[in-house]
This record gives C-alpha cells, structure tokens and sequence, in this order.
C-alpha cells in the first residue's frame, strides 16, 4: 500500500447503487481473472455498467500493463464482453430456450 502513495482507498461496505456511483468516478477499474471460461464475475457486469476502462489482472502478472494504466494509458483495456447478453430480457429467454429444448427432446422419447 506504500507503494500506492494515497491511489487506493479500502472502503467498508456499501450498497451496489453507491458502489456503481463510487466506481464511475474512478479513472479505471480492476478485475482478477482467475478463470475466466467457467463464469463471469457479476462485479465485471457492474464494471462494463460503468464505461470506465478495466485492467485485467491475470495470474501473470504483466507490470508493464500495470504501468501504462496507472500513466493514464488505457490502450491495453479489458475488452470485455456484451452487455446485451446479461440482460434481464436475454438472461430469461436463455432459460426459456432451454426449457424448451428439453421438453422437447421428452417429448421424443
């Protein structure tokens, strides 16, 4: 934390609409991929919510990307994912399509 000289700043816990309001007054936000293919943080949804750019923290651990961001280059941002995908409407036809689908294969049986 020395190290940060004041740029990190721990806060108790706080109430997703503060935290989202907190997070779009941030320069940039981080993620810690650990592995990605098997889910999504939903904390990388509230990111993408935000617009801010994201730094990916994978477990190698690239300083100079680090650097970039912290001298304001944001060229090596997360690209992350759509949000239409996450949303209410898409989440619940997903699971309507699937509903589906396996009754229809009961039905063939």
């Amino acid at each position: 934390m020395d190290k940060a000289k004041g740029r990190i700043i721990i806060h108790d816990y706080i109430s997703r609409e503060e935290l989202l309001g907190f997070q779009s007054q941030m320069d940039f936000l981080v993620n810690f991929t650990f592995n990605p293919k098997i889910q999504v943080p939903s904390k990388l949804i509230d990111y993408l919510i935000t617009g801010k750019p994201i730094l990916n923290i994978e477990p190698t651990l690239d300083t100079s990307l680090v650097d970039q961001f912290m001298s304001g280059n944001y060229a090596g941002k997360f690209i992350a994912l759509s949000l239409e995908r996450y949303k209410i409407e898409n989440v619940c036809q997903k699971f309507l399509d699937l509903y589906e689908k396996a009754n229809n294969k009961s039905d063939k049986k």
